[in-house]
């Protein structure tokens, strides 16, 4: 699992309970518990029942997680100093199970700004976005420079610390570089996202703040061969699938991916390619789908490898889009975006391991938990990208060849 491990609370006296615990107990009758607060300050400062609603997740999305539905008609703000007022206050909203011995367990579904408030009719509607939100809205006053050789993580740390002070969780995955830097002076013009991207982008990496209300940087989603699901669902009276659609989609979908580095002084940039070359791939570049290349571009890119690294990440991003699986199922608070899911009983065509691109997951006792799937190359764990059609074994694929070819050596900038 590549996102932030979901914030569990335990309740009552099941210190022993698992996700795998939790999960299990998905697959049979059970009781849902939700609640939610409101904060202000670090402080909580209020209570807030909910009436229905959902907690929806996009990783394409500038804010990852959302939250709209309805709440207590008594919430509604009397005054623009009220606790349901969008001016700075905060809402987190837990979903769990109740187990038969009485004990609970529950996660952290939500956090993040109050965004707006609406009554209509005695009815009282929100909309809550995540912190990266209140990152976007914080745009720069003047143009935004950083010198040369600066870290590129320190970069990021510091666009962040500026809005939400220098006491933000900020959980990086150990596998980023903490040494790659600026080869020149950086200038954004106005949006702070627009640098935020540049700068994980140049690591192949994402950033997004998490339901816990951290802000996390991790690699871009990749399925290892042989790696374990984070969740396993399946078809059937002992499964949580109540049903399902399939799409095959080519727009966003490149068999190449060119990545350069961005010079100002005028010499050869460091590049990598990454194509598509196996024969039994449905995009691949010398078949039928045809050539259809993505370039990228990053001042930040210090050498060859660099450049490689990127491309092969971003080619296994922008190949996953080609087949696509949504399915409805039990809803699952703990499931976080970039899991990987195994899918089992919907068929041959269908059954695999994907990677959750989005989901809807409801407050509520009624309704199910509709999940985004998409397919993704696997990797083993030297970092070669290995092909998964839907025909292959799920788990341990053949490999699939990567072409990968550059320009220029490796430069000590």
């Amino acid at each position: 699992m590549t996102g932030p491990l979901p914030v569990l609370e335990v309740i009552g006296d099941r210190l022993s309970a698992t996700l795998s615990d939790f999960q299990a107990a998905l697959t049979h009758s059970h009781t849902i518990l939700v609640r939610a607060e409101v904060w202000r300050a670090g402080a909580k400062i209020a209570d807030l029942p909910l009436v229905d609603g959902s907690v929806a997740a996009d990783r394409t999305a500038t804010s990852r997680r959302s939250f709209s539905g309805k709440v207590d008609p008594a919430m509604a703000p009397q005054s623009m100093n009220d606790v349901l007022t969008p001016y700075g206050n905060q809402v987190r909203i837990w979903r769990g199970i109740r187990f038969p011995d009485g004990t609970a367990m529950d996660y952290q579904i939500f956090f993040g700004r109050l965004d707006s408030v609406s009554v209509d009719n005695g009815e009282v509607s929100i909309t809550c976005l995540d912190l990266s939100q209140t990152i976007a809205d914080y745009r720069f006053e003047t143009p935004r420079t950083f010198p040369l050789g600066t870290v590129i993580v320190d970069a990021i740390t510091t666009l962040i610390q500026e809005v939400l002070g220098p006491a933000q969780p900020i959980n990086i995955d150990p596998s980023i570089s903490r040494t790659q830097h600026m080869t020149a002076a950086s200038t954004f013009d106005r949006e702070r996202t627009e640098a935020m991207d540049s700068l994980t982008n140049s690591l192949s990496c994402d950033w997004f703040a998490g339901p816990d209300g951290a802000i996390y940087i991790r690699p871009s989603p990749t399925i290892y061969v042989g790696e374990e699901a984070d969740w396993i669902v399946r078809t059937g009276g002992s499964g949580v699938i109540t049903g399902y659609t399939s799409a095959y989609d080519r727009s966003g979908v490149f068999n190449e991916v060119v990545a350069t580095q961005e010079t100002v002084d005028g010499s050869a940039p460091l590049w990598a390619s990454a194509r598509d070359m196996n024969p039994n791939s449905p995009t691949y570049w010398e078949g039928p789908f045809g050539k259809v290349p993505r370039f990228f571009a990053s001042q930040f890119f210090n050498t060859y490898e660099q450049c490689l690294n990127a491309a092969t990440n971003l080619l296994a991003t922008t190949a996953a889009g080609a087949k696509g699986l949504t399915i409805k199922c039990v809803p699952n608070p703990a499931l976080m975006l970039d899991d990987i899911i195994q899918v089992i009983g919907l068929g041959t065509n269908r059954d695999g391991l994907y990677f959750v691109q989005s989901f809807d997951c409801p407050v509520t006792a009624d309704g199910a938990m509709t999940i985004n799937l998409q397919t993704q190359l696997i990797s083993d764990t030297g970092g070669n990208l290995r092909g998964w059609t839907l025909d292959d074994d799920p788990l341990f694929a053949p490999a699939r060849a990567l072409e990968l070819v550059g320009a220029a050596p490796e430069v000590d900038l």
